[in-house]
């Protein structure tokens, strides 16, 4: 059931006018599918399949959550593609977005756009370059719907009004402020970069006075974006807090399979592929619920730290072992501690000896090297939170990852 609720129910529209290359009959096919409980995404609307002469390849739909997914190799990197504007949305807050033409945007390949995009991705090595261009686009379409240019710079309380009406429609804080900072980048590239400073002085101070105006916006922004979350937080505490009791249940059920794998690799028997997953994903689970580490500090825990950890002996004779992580998500000016027993820290090091580099075979990335959890493709692993959330399903427990706020 699960097989077919991922992969059988879901049909990309792409897939579709692959295969079925007659016009008139993706309509009648699309419309059978979703009344036998399919999803057909990334269509265009009516209209658009009856007026086109022969089917071209529908480029997905630029969304906030998932934009301009397709590899480099189909799109030249050189020109920015533009998705429909006129994507049938599902969720109220989409809706809402498209119905105030918020969704909609200027071509991404325009002179002004596609300048921006070559300095985010060469420059910047931004990763969703594409996201950020769109989103800019966005603003300027508002701006001025015939073309994108920089006059918005002498318009300050029409500018303002965009995010005002992101916040009525309902979209959260950060996604203003996301908006807020890529509007701030491509101001950036426009003072830095081009040379609007030699062929239009006056334009080019109205753009720093404009930075300076957006820049405290943005001051204010932030504030109101750390509220949400810590009220997001504290929702999620008081409505769904779980017991340690409740926490540790994953590490109870799991420990007895743990053990005898540690004990086959302390008695250098190998290990099976499934054998040394588990033995990862029980060591990451035993960070975030029992040691309450977040997924950060899980993630960036690296070799050098491992190799330098502290031994250090209590008071009543206990040997126990400490290791530092300067790398995390939060508290960026802390320095996160791990503090293992002797049983915990003999696992650790099961790992370090027996599994590590048995996943490091699968790679030859250099920055593998210098993590301590290696992932089964031999890269660093990518989502504890992901892990955790696996280690459960496998387990056939109910998840708690997400209600404990270890993302």
């Amino acid at each position: 059931m699960i097989e077919y609720l991922w992969h059988c129910r879901i049909i990309d529209y792409k897939t579709l006018s692959s295969v079925v290359t007659q016009l008139d009959k993706v309509q009648p096919l699309i419309k059978d599918l979703e009344k036998l409980g399919g999803f057909v995404i990334n269509k265009p609307e009516d209209e658009q399949i009856t007026g086109q002469v022969e089917v071209a390849q529908v480029l997905p739909p630029a969304t906030d959550e998932n934009m301009d997914e397709e590899s480099d190799k189909e799109h030249d990197q050189s020109a920015l593609y533009q998705p429909p504007l006129n994507q049938s949305w599902d969720t109220k807050l989409r809706k809402g977005t498209q119905s105030s033409g918020l969704y909609q945007k200027h071509p991404l390949d325009c002179d002004l756009l596609a300048g921006f995009g070559k300095f985010l991705r060469d420059d910047n090595n931004i990763p969703n370059f594409k996201q950020e261009v769109a989103n800019v686009s966005r603003f300027l379409f508002y701006m001025d719907s015939n073309k994108p240019s920089l006059d918005f710079v002498n318009n300050l309380e029409k500018s303002r009004s965009f995010f005002t009406k992101l916040a009525d429609i309902g979209q959260k804080k950060q996604t203003i402020a996301n908006y807020m900072k890529n509007l701030k980048r491509f101001l950036q590239y426009i003072i830095a970069i081009t040379s609007l400073i030699q062929t239009d002085r006056a334009l080019f101070e109205q753009c720093k006075h404009f930075l300076l105006c957006l820049n405290e916006l943005q001051k204010s922004m932030s504030k109101q974006v750390s509220k949400e979350i810590t009220g997001k937080r504290y929702t999620q505490m008081v409505s769904v807090a779980k017991t340690p009791h409740e926490c540790w249940e994953l590490l109870r059920v799991v420990k007895n399979e743990f053990l005898c794998i540690i004990g086959k690799a302390m008695n250098e028997e190998s290990l099976l592929e499934t054998e040394k997953l588990h033995v990862l994903y029980y060591l990451e689970s035993l960070l975030i619920l029992k040691h309450l580490q977040r997924a950060g500090v899980v993630k960036n825990l690296t070799l050098d730290k491992w190799l330098s950890r502290k031994p250090c002996k209590l008071p009543d004779g206990e040997n126990w072992t400490v290791i530092g992580v300067k790398k995390h998500k939060t508290a960026t000016q802390q320095v996160a501690t791990i503090s293992l027993d002797e049983e915990e820290e003999a696992w650790f090091d099961v790992y370090y000896r027996h599994v590590r580099p048995a996943f490091l075979k699968n790679s030859d990335d250099t920055e593998a090297d210098e993590s301590f959890f290696i992932s089964t493709t031999g890269n660093p692993i990518y989502n504890p939170s992901n892990d955790l959330q696996r280690f459960h399903s496998k387990s056939s427990l109910r998840c708690f990852y997400n209600l404990i706020g270890v993302h």
